[in-house]
C-alpha cells in the first residue's frame, strides 16, 4: 500500500471533521446563542400569557380569585363616579390620588376592566424591563437580555401581580423610570416619577431617602410634595375625603388587619405565624435596620458607578421596607427585580452565590402563591406547603440582606477619599485599594 493511498482517506476524514466542526461552530456562534437564549426566554412568556388569558376568560364574573385586587379598584372607581363613599368598605386602602389612575375602570364592566388592566399591567412590567436594559447598558439581543426577560415573565411576584390584577406593574414602571433618570443625574424628573408612584401606592416611600443621601434636597421635596398635591386635588371629588386618614391609614399601620395576616411575609408576619417571642422579633427587626443602615451609609460614600449606586441604595431601602414593615404581601418582591438585574454589573453587592439563592427563594415561580385562596387554611399537606411558601419569601429576603452585609464586611478595608466631581458639583468619595 502506497503512502498516497493511505493519505487520501486520512485527508478525507480530516476534511469531514473540519466540516463538522465548522457546522458546530456555526451553530454555537454568538448570534445563534443570542436567538437560542431569547427562544428559551420567550417560551415561559408565551406559556404564562396563555395561562393568564385562559384563566381571565374562564373566571371573570365567577367566584374564582382572578383579578381579586382589580375588583377593589373597579368598585372604588364605580363608587367615585356614583358619588358614593370610597373608603367605607375598609377594603380600598389606596391614597386618593390613585383614583386618577383607576377611575376609567369604572366606565367598563368587570370583564372589560380586568382585561384592559391586565394588558396595561403586563406592558408596564415589560417596559420596566426595557428601562433596566438601558440603565445597565445591556444589549437587548444578548444572553443577559434573555435572562432578564425570562425573569420578568416567570418570576413569582410578576405572575401573582398579573393573576391578581394588582397595580404593582405600574409602580414598578415608575420605579424603573426613577432609577434610570436618577442614574443620569436628572434628579427632578426622577423625583416626579417616584412621587407619582407614591400618589398611587406609597409602598416605596423609604426610597426617597436616596435623595437625602445624595444631598438632593429640592428633589426630596418634589418626591414627597407631588403626591400630597395630587391627593389634595382629588379630595373635593370624594364624598369621604377624610376616609383615607381615618380608616385606611390605621389599617395599614396595623398590618392590613387580621384578615390578611396569613399572607404577611414581613419579619413581623412570619414571626407571628411561627409563634416567635415578641422580644426576639423586635431584636431581629432592629438588627435588620442596623445592617441596612450601615451598608447604605458605606455604599453611599462611593460614587465610582452612579447607576449602580442608585439601584443598590434604592433596592436596599426597598428590602428594608419589606422586612421591617408591619405587613408585606409576597408579590412585593417584584420591586427587587431591578436589584437582581444589577448582578450583570461588575462590582454589584449581589454578585454572590448566597445572594442568588436568596433571589431564587423570593422569585422562583410558585403555584401555591398564585392560587393562595385555594390553599390558605385548606388543612393537611396543602396548608403546610402554602405556609412554607410564605416562609421561604422571608428567608430569601434575610439571606439576600445577609449576603449584601457580608459583601460589605469583606470590603471593609477599602479606603475612600473625597475628590471633586464635575457631574455632581460636590466632593465625591472614590474607593482606593
Amino acid at each position: 500500500m502506497t503512502t498516497e493511498s493511505t493519505a487520501a482517506p486520512t485527508a478525507q476524514r480530516a476534511a469531514g471533521l473540519r466540516t463538522g466542526l465548522t457546522s458546530v461552530d456555526r451553530a454555537l456562534s454568538p448570534l445563534s446563542l443570542k436567538w437560542l437564549g431569547w427562544a428559551i426566554a420567550a417560551t415561559p412568556a408565551l406559556i404564562t400569557a396563555y395561562l393568564l388569558i385562559h384563566r381571565l376568560h374562564g373566571h371573570v364574573g365567577t367566584n374564582q380569585p382572578i383579578g381579586t385586587d382589580l375588583v377593589v379598584y373597579w368598585s372604588a372607581s364605580r363608587e367615585l363616579l356614583m358619588h358614593q363613599p370610597v373608603y367605607a368598605s375598609h377594603i380600598f386602602v389606596y391614597p386618593p390620588g390613585s383614583l386618577l389612575l383607576f377611575w376609567p375602570l369604572g366606565l367598563l364592566n368587570l370583564r372589560g376592566a380586568v382585561a384592559s388592566f391586565f394588558v396595561v399591567d403586563a406592558a408596564a412590567i415589560l417596559l420596566a424591563g426595557v428601562l433596566m436594559f438601558r440603565l445597565f447598558s445591556l444589549p437587548l439581543r444578548s444572553p443577559q437580555g434573555a435572562v432578564t426577560l425570562f425573569l420578568f415573565v416567570s418570576a413569582m411576584p410578576v405572575q401573582t401581580t398579573l393573576f391578581n390584577g394588582n397595580v404593582n406593574g405600574l409602580i414598578l414602571l415608575l420605579f424603573s423610570g426613577y432609577l434610570l433618570l436618577a442614574s443620569r443625574q436628572q434628579w427632578a424628573r426622577a423625583a416626579l416619577c417616584l412621587g407619582a408612584s407614591f400618589a398611587v401606592k406609597p409602598i416605596l416611600i423609604a426610597v426617597a431617602l436616596v435623595f437625602g443621601l445624595r444631598r438632593r434636597w429640592p428633589s426630596l421635596l418634589i418626591a414627597l410634595g407631588f403626591p400630597v398635591i395630587v391627593c389634595l386635588a382629588v379630595l373635593p371629588l370624594l364624598v369621604d375625603g377624610a376616609g383615607f386618614v381615618t380608616q385606611a391609614v390605621p389599617l395599614l399601620v396595623g398590618g392590613d388587619g387580621p384578615t390578611y395576616q396569613g399572607y404577611n411575609v414581613s419579619l413581623a408576619g412570619t414571626a407571628a405565624s411561627l409563634h416567635a417571642p415578641s422580644l426576639a422579633v423586635l431584636s431581629m427587626r432592629a438588627l435588620v435596620l442596623v445592617a441596612a443602615a450601615v451598608v447604605g451609609w458605606r455604599r453611599a460614600r462611593r460614587h465610582d458607578d452612579v447607576p449602580l449606586l442608585v439601584v443598590e441604595l434604592s433596592g436596599l431601602l426597598g428590602l428594608l421596607t419589606l422586612l421591617d414593615s408591619s405587613f408585606a404581601w409576597p408579590y412585593y418582591t417584584i420591586y427587587l427585580l431591578p436589584l437582581f438585574v444589577s448582578v450583570f454589573r461588575k462590582g454589584s453587592f449581589v454578585r454572590s452565590v448566597p445572594a442568588m439563592v436568596g433571589f431564587f427563594l423570593m422569585l422562583s415561580p410558585d403555584i401555591l402563591l398564585m392560587q393562595a385562596p385555594h390553599y390558605d387554611n385548606a388543612g393537611g399537606i396543602a396548608d403546610i406547603l402554602f405556609r412554607l411558601s410564605l416562609v421561604r419569601q422571608t428567608v430569601g429576603m434575610l439571606l439576600l440582606l445577609g449576603a449584601i452585609a457580608w459583601h460589605e464586611w469583606r470590603n471593609r478595608s477599602r479606603r475612600t477619599v473625597l475628590v471633586p466631581s464635575i457631574h455632581l458639583g460636590q466632593r465625591e468619595a472614590m474607593p482606593l485599594g
